[in-house]
């Protein structure tokens, strides 16, 4: 199974920036003894990066059209792909694949998809996030199967023994 069949195309996705800031600097935060404690126990400092969503950097849009120009005419399905993973649900419980790209591979896949309708109209909701000064940028979505509606026809299609 690709990446992109674990994905539901009839859900929206959302795309979201975000900003990063250092917990080791940011004394005031409530994270910063748990983060500092984590970060040195595992030599690990990535605990003290944290991913800051800005408000004004949020986006549903359709995820068929979108994931049809990334498997299909893009150049981008590896690097897009490379970090999916199962880290957040919804509030209802579903379950979401979360990736992401750095600022500027955002902004460089938008280029490069100019002129495919699904880029362009992400492209002129997205613009004025540039002044934003976004590190990183997420996208969010369904798993495939996730939803109450699918879990019904799953069940309806399963088959009855007799």
């Amino acid at each position: 199974m690709s990446y992109a069949d674990q994905i539901d195309p009839n859900r929206q996705m959302v795309i979201y920036g975000s900003v990063i800031r250092d917990l080791s600097k940011m004394t005031h935060d409530p994270h910063h003894t748990i983060a500092m404690d984590m970060a040195q126990q595992s030599l690990n400092p990535a605990f003290l990066r944290l991913a800051d969503p800005v408000d004004e950097a949020k986006l549903r849009v359709p995820s068929a059209p979108f994931l049809a120009w990334l498997t299909g005419d893009s150049t981008w399905a590896v690097e897009f792909f490379a970090d999916l993973q199962c880290i957040a649900e919804t509030a209802a419980g579903e379950k979401l694949l979360t990736t992401w790209l750095s600022g500027d591979r955002f902004w460089s896949m938008l280029r490069d998809g100019c002129g495919a309708e699904v880029i362009d109209a992400i492209s002129m909701k997205v613009n004025e996030w540039r002044s934003l000064g976004l590190d990183e940028v997420y996208f969010d979505f369904h798993v495939s199967g996730s939803s109450a509606v699918s879990k019904q026809i799953n069940s309806a299609a399963s088959p009855v023994a007799v």
